[in-house]
C-alpha cells in the first residue's frame, strides 16, 4: 500500500515559506502530530523530513532548493539514496528475495562447471529450488551460514559472498521519500492556485 493512501487526506500548514527556507507541516488532525504526521523543513543546500515513521535529512552541494532536486530525481531512487546526510532509521534492509536469487546463481555457476547432462542439470536445478524455498533467513548471515559452504547430493558447494550484498531500501525509508514528493506536489498546487 502507498504511503499516499495514509496520507491523501492531509493538510498543508506553512509554518515558514522564505526562499528556499521553508517549513511546512502535514497532518489530518489540524496539527497535533498523530496519524503519519511529517513536517518537511528545507534550507540551503538541505532537506529535512521529520515524521512519525522516520526521520532523514538530505544534502547536494551546490542545489540550493532541496525541493528542485526532488522534482529532478523523481524516478532516481538510488541517487537519492546518496544525498542522505542522517538517519532516525536503516535507510537499507533485508532482502531475502535478494538473498536467493544470489544464491541460486552460485548454484547456477557450479552446475555450469559440472560434468552433468542437460537433464540431470534441469532436476538438480529444480531439486535444489525446492529445497531454497523451504529455506526462511532472518539476515545476510543466516543464509551465508546456510549456503557459503554446503553440500548437495554428496557434492560439497562453495559459494563466494564476497560481493554479497542482499539490501533493498526499507519501508519506512521508501515511505519517508514518497511522502517528501508528495508533499512537494502540494506545495507546488497551493503556489499555482495563489
Amino acid at each position: 500500500m502507498s504511503i499516499e493512501h495514509f496520507i491523501g487526506s492531509h493538510k498543508m500548514t506553512v509554518l515558514l515559506d522564505s526562499g528556499v527556507n521553508r517549513h511546512l507541516r502535514f497532518s489530518d488532525d489540524g496539527g497535533k502530530k498523530t496519524n503519519h504526521w511529517f513536517d518537511l523543513i528545507t534550507f540551503d543546500e538541505g532537506l529535512l523530513i521529520n515524521s512519525g515513521f522516520g526521520s532523514y535529512s538530505f544534502s547536494k552541494r551546490y542545489v540550493a532548493d532541496m525541493f528542485e532536486f526532488f522534482r529532478w530525481r523523481e524516478s532516481d531512487s538510488d541517487y537519492v539514496l546518496e544525498k542522505v546526510a542522517s538517519k532516525s532509521h536503516d535507510i537499507m534492509a533485508f532482502c531475502e528475495d535478494f538473498a536467493k536469487q544470489y544464491i541460486i546463481d552460485g548454484f547456477e555457476c557450479w552446475l555450469d562447471v559440472g560434468d552433468f547432462c542437460d537433464d540431470e542439470k534441469k532436476k538438480m536445478h529444480d531439486e535444489f529450488l525446492d529445497a531454497l524455498n523451504e529455506d526462511k533467513f532472518e539476515s545476510a548471515q543466516d543464509a551465508i551460514r546456510e549456503y557459503q559452504d554446503f553440500t548437495f547430493r554428496g557434492n560439497l558447494i562453495r559459494i563466494d559472498f564476497d560481493d554479497f550484498y542482499p539490501y533493498k531500501p526499507s519501508a519506512r525509508y521508501i515511505d519517508c521519500v514518497e511522502a517528501i514528493k508528495w508533499g512537494i506536489g502540494e506545495y507546488d498546487k497551493s503556489k499555482s492556485a495563489a
